[in-house]
């Protein structure tokens, strides 16, 4: 079903004609209209109020008075503006002014004009800012006049011809000598004339059709468009700027620009890829496509290449199709080690492990004592059966100990408390190393906040400080950073802050550039990307949003997060964009504590390369985004009844752009080569940086701990022998001596 959007402005005359010129009846121009939403703007009064359309309950009615507002429609449109969420998803919107006297002002016809298009104008808060920013929707706009004096026709005639107006039409009722009324309808042949221009062609409402009907079947579809932005988004030259008529055959881009073959990587440049999208979707449509350069006035219908950018708000939106949805991502081949020698302490808590070696070594000194007092003088070891019994491997005991009550009171119990800690130890242990191990934590932003301990900055804290208070503005290395300006020069000046190596990860990613941008207001080109967009946040930030988001940010801007490549010993500014990304990259495949931040196509086009070229290494992706996604694709505006936004569309929801796409970036990393240049071996190597540590940090400690007991043994042995020794020496010299 197509939907609708219809503007209508009424203007009443009275004229003495040899026909009787009355207010249009608009119960009469509505007869046959269906589901649509009618908005009547008026300053008439008495006899004329068109309140009295209330009483027909077909169609959802809104009446606002201009009796106050005369001469500051300002004020009446600004209470007028709608919330995108609030908006009737109706097929039609008529909106009717009526205004029978004299323009107040020069200026009251671009007033008149705004708020008549006031109608069909939602708002919508954009993600950085409380403010509102207008979502305007221009499918099938027609406005109607009817005024009573030709100066108001004529001041009326440009503000809606600059608002992008398909035309201009006009109503009104006559009465003939016979008392017969009829509704009249009058529309310009040609799109973008003037309605008092000829030739125009006139109708009466209700004979055949009703007024959307008759629209409908009268206005064409526009022939003509002219593209915005071109040099950003299809990658061509920048033409001569030309005014006039003259210049239009020469700003003709379906005439000078041939299609091509997507598939073919020898062609020209990545970009023009969308353009052959337009040139085939325009050649079927029988339509021209111009240079943004060339204006020729009301005519001319735009095509708007619709690209937020990472740092851009919303802005004008019409009938928008959307090819993607853009925010912040990570990419990183970091991963913590899967099983390490925390891995076996974590079965118990710390404290069963205190009174676990507690009890081990008090029951070995209570044994070693109790064999000292039995004067016990075999090879028995008291820590190695104490140890063994905990490990499930039992030890003979002397007969001496064996037989003893105390013996049995003391290990008796030990001995069944070890077999059921060895057997939970052991369920636990292996339940883990059964399950499917997480070798990669570095998942959400989160986990790339370091633990900060020069500058903490908490939730909790920043909830604690007074509302305006400067602790809660930021402490003393955010405040440095706020002091500064966003000129180029400044910034640069803070970067070396953010060069420095650190235990953090480094948050590395792609200088900015004006084909990157095209709509960003940044001018720190040069600049790395998520540097310039972390700025942008700390500089616009709001203490009244989400606290969350906002101490993120301000973590993320810590300067002992690295923004720059450890090999860039030069200014990254000075380097050239291929140096830069060879710089990044270096730095990721080195599968350190670094990640890859860019938006979502630009780290879904580096995710491709770098498995492709790198295909031994694992990259893994964030999995939440920075910043609520917001969408990018083709703004049309001005279309009417034109079938190629809906081409369009169908490109995308078919998946041929989809995979035109995917040919661009294929095509644009198609000569690069990979920075690091070395091949893996399928030969899977054991390093110590991995599991084998641990046993070599086990049978280390038992090597040491047995070492230990050896040292000591042969201490107790020398001391022995260096008893008897002197035990010698003293029976030696008393016999002498006697």
């Amino acid at each position: 079903m197509k939907y609708y959007i219809f503007i209508g402005v009424v203007y009443s005359v009275q004229m003495v004609t040899s026909r009787n010129l009355e207010l249009p009846n608009l119960h009469d121009f509505l007869v046959g209209v269906h589901n649509c939403d009618v908005r009547i703007i008026h300053n008439d009064v008495g006899i004329t109020d068109p309140s009295s359309i209330q009483q027909y309950q077909f169609l959802p009615t809104t009446i606002a008075s201009l009796t106050k507002y005369l001469g500051r429609y300002r004020v009446l449109g600004r209470s007028m503006q709608l919330d995108i969420a609030r908006v009737k998803p109706l097929i039609c919107r008529l909106s009717f002014t009526i205004f029978p006297e004299r323009l107040p002002s020069k200026d009251s016809g671009w007033d008149l004009s705004e708020l008549a298009t006031r109608f069909y104008k939602a708002y919508i808060p954009t993600w950085k800012n409380p403010t509102w920013k207008k979502l305007e929707s221009t499918r099938n706009l027609y406005p109607f006049v009817y005024c009573r004096y030709k100066e108001t026709m004529e001041s009326l005639i440009e503000p809606y011809f600059r608002d992008r107006i398909e035309f201009l039409g006009r109503i009104e009722s006559t009465r003939f000598e016979s008392d017969q009324t009829r509704n009249i309808l009058c529309i310009p042949i040609k799109p973008f004339q003037l309605v008092s221009s000829t030739p125009i062609e006139c109708f009466i409402v209700g004979m055949e059709e009703n007024l959307v009907g008759l629209v409908q079947n009268v206005i064409q579809p526009p022939r003509e468009w002219n593209t915005h932005r071109q040099e950003d988004w299809f990658g061509l030259l920048q033409r001569p700027v030309g005014y006039g008529e003259h210049k239009k055959k020469d700003l003709d881009l379906t005439s000078y620009l041939q299609p091509m073959n997507p598939f073919n990587p020898s062609s020209s440049s990545a970009q023009s890829i969308n353009l052959y999208l337009l040139l085939t979707i325009f050649k079927k449509n029988n339509a021209t496509l111009y240079n943004s350069n060339y204006w020729n006035g009301w005519p001319e219908i735009s095509l708007t290449v619709f690209n937020i950018g990472n740092l851009s708000p919303f802005l004008l939106i019409s009938n928008m199709a959307v090819t993607d949805y853009t925010g912040y991502y990570f990419l990183t081949c970091y991963s913590k080690p899967a099983v390490t020698f925390e891995f076996y302490l974590t079965p118990f808590d710390a404290t069963i492990w205190y009174v676990l070696l507690s009890s081990f070594f008090l029951l070995v000194l209570l044994l070693w004592r109790y064999l000292m007092y039995k004067n016990y003088r075999g090879s028995f070891c008291p820590w190695m059966y104490v140890l063994g019994a905990l490990l499930e491997d039992g030890v003979q005991l002397p007969t001496i100990v064996e037989g003893q009550a105390i013996f049995r009171w003391v290990f008796g119990p030990w001995i069944i408390i070890s077999v059921f800690l060895t057997n939970c130890y052991n369920g636990l242990m292996i339940t883990g190393l059964n399950s499917p191990l997480a070798g990669n934590t570095i998942a959400t932003w989160k986990d790339l906040v370091c633990d900060y301990k020069d500058f903490p900055y908490t939730e909790e804290q920043f909830q604690n400080f007074p509302k305006n208070s400067t602790e809660r503005q930021s402490n003393l290395h955010y405040q440095d950073i706020k002091d500064q300006e966003t000129s180029l020069t400044n910034m640069k000046r803070v970067l070396p802050e953010f060069s420095r190596p650190s235990h953090c990860f480094a948050l590395l990613s792609f200088p900015i550039g004006k084909q990157d941008h095209p709509l960003s207001v940044l001018t720190n080109f040069g600049l790395p990307e998520f540097v310039g967009f972390l700025y942008e946040q700390f500089e616009s930030i709001n203490y009244d949003m989400e606290l969350t988001q906002h101490v993120l940010w301000l973590n993320l801007f810590h300067p002992k997060h690295r923004h720059i490549p450890k090999a860039t010993k030069e200014k990254l500014w000075t380097l050239s964009l291929h140096d830069s990304v060879t710089r990044v990259e270096e730095e990721i495949v080195a599968c350190g504590r670094a990640v890859f931040i860019a938006s979502t196509v630009q780290l879904e086009e580096m995710r491709e390369y770098l498995s492709l070229k790198y295909y031994w290494i694992k990259f893994y992706k964030s999995k939440d985004i920075l910043i609520s996604p917001f969408p990018v694709g083709v703004m049309f505006k001005g279309e009417g009844k034109s079938m190629v936004p809906h081409n369009y569309k169908a490109l995308i929801e078919t998946g041929i752009y989809g995979r035109l796409m995917k040919e661009k970036d294929r095509r644009r990393t198609h000569k690069r080569k990979q920075a690091i240049k070395y091949e893996s071996h399928n030969v899977n190597k054991i390093t110590m940086d991995g599991c084998i540590l641990t046993l070599f940090i086990l049978w280390g400690s038992l090597a040491v701990l047995g070492s230990c007991c050896w040292v000591y043994e042969c201490i107790l042995r020398a001391g022995f022998v260096v008893a008897q020794l002197c035990e010698f020496w003293r029976n030696f010299i008393n016999r002498k001596n006697k």
